[in-house]
């Protein structure tokens, strides 16, 4: 999630966009918010962070 804030400027309406979810999702997600994202969910992160 970091590596994809970054590149995105730290918006989370921008980095919600990219893999289809909501930015109050991306809000939870930050680091040290919440723990592990899903199976799903990791998988896209990952995807979007290779893209960055």
């Amino acid at each position: 999630m970091r590596v994809i804030l970054r590149a995105e400027h730290g918006s989370t309406r921008a980095v919600a966009a990219r893999p289809g979810l909501s930015p109050r999702t991306v809000q939870r997600y930050r680091p040290s918010r919440i723990g592990r994202p899903g199976r799903q969910l990791a998988a896209a992160l990952k995807r979007e962070a290779r893209r960055s």
